[in-house]
């Protein structure tokens, strides 16, 4: 009986021993302190570092961001009238600008002030004496060419249509059917849209409004807010 007994000690000794010098069983090839991250995802994120996973933001905050970022602006088809939010700050310096203008004091008075525009703004004026040159006048060779006054409508009409590339500004009048690169400023007394009828639009007020006027189609002209008619309020 003691013999059975004794084997049988060693035997459990043995077993002892042996389980205390088993390694444990490896969950994977982590090192001390490392866990893995198992997923079912197939995109591929639990192998993807936390720096390199983006949280998601915030629908509400999205939508804000969203309407900030990109505000809706008000659409305008050519010869439309806009009476706010009025052109300015022109970066003319360096142009050349040619004008037609119509015979009158009133003509006169826009000219000068668009003379004085341009001293300012490092820019010159060539004053064009028959309304036919504009039709003669090259593409490219003044940035903008300038009509005054309602009588110079009709040369206008003609000559844009057929020159796409140049910019035209009205100032004291606008045209029947402007395209995208005739520009208007109008005032109280030279606002009518000219349709070429026997008796032509009035044109008054002009000392008044020149001034405003020509800082305002140059700013338009320069900043490329082309296509639309301007309306100075009294």
């Amino acid at each position: 009986m003691r013999r059975i007994l004794a084997v049988a000690g060693s035997l459990f000794l043995v077993l002892l021993l042996g389980a205390c010098s088993a390694e444990p069983e490896s969950a994977g090839s982590n090192s001390p302190g490392q866990h893995s991250i198992q997923s079912n995802s197939t995109d591929g994120s639990a192998n993807r570092s936390p720096a390199s996973i983006t949280e998601p933001q915030n629908s509400a905050d999205n939508s804000e961001s969203a309407a900030t970022s990109t505000p809706q602006a008000a659409q305008y088809s050519p010869g439309s009238v806009i009476t706010s939010d009025l052109p300015s700050d022109a970066n003319v310096s360096g142009w050349s600008i040619g004008v037609v203008a119509q015979n009158g004091s009133e003509a006169d008075a826009v000219v000068q002030a668009l003379q004085t525009f341009a001293r300012s703004h490092n820019s010159t004026v060539t004053i064009m004496d028959a309304q036919s040159s504009i039709d003669d006048t090259e593409s490219g060779i003044f940035n903008v060419i300038v009509g005054v006054g309602p009588e110079v409508a009709g040369e206008f009409d003609l000559a844009s249509a057929a020159r796409l590339d140049q910019d035209y500004l009205m100032l004291g009048t606008q045209l029947a059917e402007p395209t995208n690169n005739v520009t208007a400023v109008v005032w109280p007394g030279a606002q009518d849209r000219v349709v070429f009828a026997d008796q032509l639009p009035t044109f008054t007020n002009a000392a008044r409004y020149a001034e405003q006027a020509v800082e305002t189609g140059m700013a338009a002209v320069s900043t490329g807010a082309t296509g639309f008619v301007y309306s100075l309020e009294g």
